[in-house]
């Protein structure tokens, strides 16, 4: 063996016994380290605000440590977040999580902070929310709690997600709901907007889908649904109210029907329409069934089959024969 691997070997040794574990420990260490976070820049963490519609919460968060960090900030009651990106050493950001309701308790935000491969949370409590704190006074100036005045509607300045020195202010959320109005045939898996030769005596249902592709939950959706008369209602309402859809979710509402009877639509259209409404806003669709164009071209037959009639009658015929061929033979 070699004498020059020798040396090489023992430092091998001694690295996988002693140093190895010395780096992980040495790294778990780094990314385990406890990070600076207030809000509201006071003792008690309170950081419950109102813009005047909405509650929110404001939260602060300043890096102490000698590295960059990526935070994100979620209110625990809600799990509504806000995301302030990195943060420098010795940098302060300031978040709003608007909580999209119209009041709220005492709650608590959790921090994520995420440096290299390490991530450790850490809990900051928020104070409950006043109604008196939304108010302006009757000049329109800024209350004691800095709502209103020249901050605009929502006072103070205080929407939106702002850093020292950054953007304030927040967009008005826009509402907007989508709906599509589709048909299925009897036991067919697949919804579509219009439906052709049909039969009369399937089962007809309608699905109403509604999404909110907007930024704000909307509240108290009408519903008017108008079923063509020629069909009957089997289950499902006509008109109802939708309480609420949160922004980015949907509503899926279904009627189902049939021919009513007597009613011949042999290849005859009907259209069932919706109509939704919310606020000043309204949106409308509508399905279309078409039914195949199928005319009754022969009677149902009526008295005793002529199957049967046949076959009896070749009953009597050999019944006939056998008798006259037994009569001979007694002749004789």
């Amino acid at each position: 063996m070699p004498i020059f691997l020798l040396p090489c070997q023992k430092l091998n040794k001694f690295m996988n016994k002693f140093l190895k574990p010395m780096i992980v420990l040495m790294l778990l260490v780094i990314v385990s380290y406890p990070a600076s976070v207030y809000a509201w820049e006071n003792d008690d963490h309170s950081s419950a605000i109102c813009d005047g519609e909405w509650a929110k919460v404001r939260v602060t968060f300043k890096n102490l440590e000698s590295k960059a960090m990526n935070v994100v900030a979620f209110d625990e009651n809600t799990g509504k977040s806000v995301d302030l990106g990195q943060i420098n050493p010795g940098e302060t950001k300031v978040g709003i999580i608007d909580l999209e309701i119209h009041n709220t308790e005492a709650g608590r935000v959790r921090f994520e902070m995420t440096w290299s491969s390490g991530e450790e949370g850490s809990d900051v409590e928020y104070s409950k929310h006043s109604d008196e704190i939304c108010k302006k006074d009757e000049n329109g100036d800024e209350d004691e709690n800095g709502n209103g005045g020249e901050g605009g509607e929502n006072g103070g300045g205080v929407g939106g997600i702002t850093e020292e020195g950054g953007d304030e202010g927040e967009d008005k959320k826009s509402e907007r709901l989508e709906v599509n109005k589709k048909v299925r045939i009897g036991d067919d898996e697949k919804y579509s907007s219009k439906a052709v030769g049909v039969d009369q005596s399937e089962t007809i249902t309608f699905l109403l889908e509604i999404k909110n592709t907007g930024e704000k939950n909307i509240q108290d959706i009408e519903v008017e649904d108008d079923l063509p008369d020629e069909l009957s209602l089997i289950s499902g309402n006509l008109n109802t109210t939708v309480s609420e859809i949160k922004d980015g979710s949907g509503k899926n509402l279904f009627i189902v029907a049939k021919v009513k009877d007597g009613v011949n639509l042999a290849g005859k259209c009907v259209t069932n329409k919706v109509k939704i409404s919310w606020d000043d806003e309204s949106e409308s669709d509508e399905a279309t069934v078409c039914f195949e164009d199928k005319e009754l071209t022969e009677l149902p037959k009526t008295g005793v089959d002529s199957n049967i009639l046949s076959a009896l009658g070749t009953v009597s015929l050999i019944m006939g024969t056998s008798l006259k061929v037994y009569a001979n033979l007694k002749k004789r």
